[in-house]
């Protein structure tokens, strides 16, 4: 399952997953820990594009993370 959604949802999206933004605006997880999206960069709650996979894999609007997502997709 996959959704998306407009940036201002993206906090209280990100919080049916578990998942919070920091001071610095940055998406962490319930233990506190940054998430990163599949390249491994860390990712801003305002440039949050897909929660992927049962809300494991985060993909932010980058363009080449977002061209990954449908390469994962296909497959």
């Amino acid at each position: 399952m996959e959704m998306t959604f407009e940036s201002g949802a993206a906090e209280h999206v990100l919080a049916s997953f578990g998942a919070s933004v920091d001071s610095e605006g940055y998406i962490i997880d319930e233990s506190g820990d940054r998430v990163t999206n599949p390249d491994g960069d860390e990712i801003l709650a305002e440039n949050i594009a897909i929660v992927e996979e049962g809300s494991t894999i985060y993909v932010d609007d980058n363009f080449d993370s977002l061209v990954k997502h449908v390469e994962r997709q296909r497959k």
